[in-house]
């Protein structure tokens, strides 16, 4: 299956001047992740100072520790092994102190995998289209969450990568739509595992890909192949990550931990509670005041992830200044561009999945509607407002570069006034975002992490 957006050739002077700016756009965007893992201040990253704290515990033993043993000891584990690993490295070449920069790093390099995976599937639905690739790129390297998560010190970028690589491996690329081959279901299976023993989203993507599988087996009526791939990827899934909510089961009592007293103060947040309205309402403090604190937004579900996705919403990068608030009114409202982008994409997606079920467009479909529900039913079962992250959606990565690029590309196709119009805001949204999230030329954060919530609290 294609979903290509109309190009016809991918030579001439044209697609070359194409290739030479997606180079630079690439280099542009690894510099400010090089120059924000050295600059950014650790403690100012999401449960930074905690999950530095659980990376320590684990150079001393590689045991894993009780859940309530510490804020952070209720994750998977993944991550945490991971970067206790490369820290003990360090320290046995005497380069302890370049921890707190090669964490930054390995999470940038992480989220590049993500997005590298992101555009090779542009690159194979649409091989004739330079420019749709180069955005599908572009659209990634530059969102605001993939920047700042890359500097902080958490697993969400690690999660993010396994997550867009099991959707490539599943991807029925070039093929008629159905369940793989066992080999690559196993591949499959162990991409999610890793995806699942980093981040329980993982659970998500592998649900959305045997979904697909199954889809796939009630077009061509044989189950016989969904049921074989789906045993072999479950299976090989829960040997690989599934083991570790096993363990706590057996160990704890609980599959996953929820409202654990070390957790305590995060109860104290507010909204406290949630309500069918919290996600209908999207107010205007979305763009004049992209803060989630605000009265009008503190309750706005949807206006606030925008604002993680699109800006720094909590101040966990950028400094609370009335500079930042209009750097960040103006990045917000020229996004809705390729958030509107998306939509369309996705809307086109579901029209071509309801007339070939259980292709590209199926599996992509079924992953934003498994992380999305996921999502809502994170947020009303934890109603804080610092639950309210673009973060928890970064597994929606390749969805997002490729119905947006796929709109984006054939908007700035149409000639006239309306691509220079789309252009222009294209061209300036990126400006604003680089100046805004690289640390140093415009914004320095000094003022500590987040934003104030006691005050706004019930």
């Amino acid at each position: 299956m294609s979903i290509d957006s109309g190009a016809k050739s991918a030579g001439g002077p044209h697609h070359r001047a194409e290739w030479w700016a997606g180079g630079a756009l690439l280099l542009v965007a690894v510099a400010m992740r090089i120059d924000n893992a050295i600059r950014y201040r650790t403690g100012n990253g999401f449960d930074a100072v905690e999950n530095v704290e659980y990376i320590r515990f684990l150079t001393h033993s590689w045991a894993l520790p009780d859940p309530e043993a510490a804020w952070a000891t209720s994750h998977p584990p993944l991550f945490y092994y991971v970067a206790a690993a490369l820290w003990r490295v360090l320290v046995g070449v005497g380069l302890e102190g370049a921890l707190l920069v090669s964490l930054p790093l390995l999470a940038s390099a992480a989220g590049l995998v993500a997005i590298g995976s992101a555009v090779w599937l542009v690159a194979r639905l649409s091989p004739d289209d330079p420019r749709r690739i180069v955005l599908a790129g572009a659209l990634l390297l530059f969102l605001p969450v993939h920047v700042y998560m890359a500097a902080m010190v958490g697993e969400e970028l690690l999660a993010t990568m396994w997550m867009s690589l099991a959707l490539i491996a599943a991807a029925p690329i070039g093929q008629s739509p159905g369940a793989p081959a066992p080999a690559r279901a196993a591949v499959v299976g162990l991409l999610a595992g890793l995806a699942v023993l980093t981040k329980m989203t993982g659970v998500l993507v592998l649900l959305a890909i045997g979904t697909t599988w199954w889809i796939a087996a009630w077009r061509s009526r044989r189950a016989g192949p969904a049921l074989v791939a789906s045993a072999v990827a479950g299976a090989v899934a829960l040997g690989v990550g599934g083991w570790y909510y096993l363990y706590n089961l057996v160990a704890y009592g609980y599959l996953y931990p929820q409202d654990l007293a070390v957790h305590a103060k995060m109860f104290e947040m507010p909204p406290g509670s949630r309500q069918l309205l919290d996600y209908l309402r999207f107010p205007l403090a979305a763009f004049s005041d992209p803060q989630l604190l605000n009265p009008d937004l503190l309750r706005s579900v949807w206006g606030g992830t925008y604002d993680t996705v699109w800006f720094d919403g909590h101040r966990h990068f950028l400094p609370r200044s009335p500079a930042v608030t209009r750097f960040g009114s103006a990045i917000t409202v020229l996004a809705l561009l390729p958030t509107a982008a998306f939509v369309v994409g996705a809307g086109r997606a579901v029209r071509r999945a309801v007339r070939d079920p259980g292709g590209v467009d199926t599996l992509l479909l079924s992953t934003l509607a498994a992380l999305l529900a996921g999502y809502v039913a994170f947020t009303w079962g934890n109603p804080w407002f610092a639950t309210v992250k673009g973060s928890y959606l970064l597994g929606l990565s390749v969805p997002f570069a490729v119905y947006a690029s796929e709109a984006l590309a054939g908007w700035t196709r149409a000639g006239g006034w309306r691509s220079a119009l789309v252009w222009g805001a294209l061209v300036l949204l990126l400006v604003l975002i680089v100046l805004a999230f690289t640390i140093g030329p415009v914004f320095v954060k000094l003022d500590g992490p987040g934003l104030p919530w006691r005050d706004a609290s019930p």
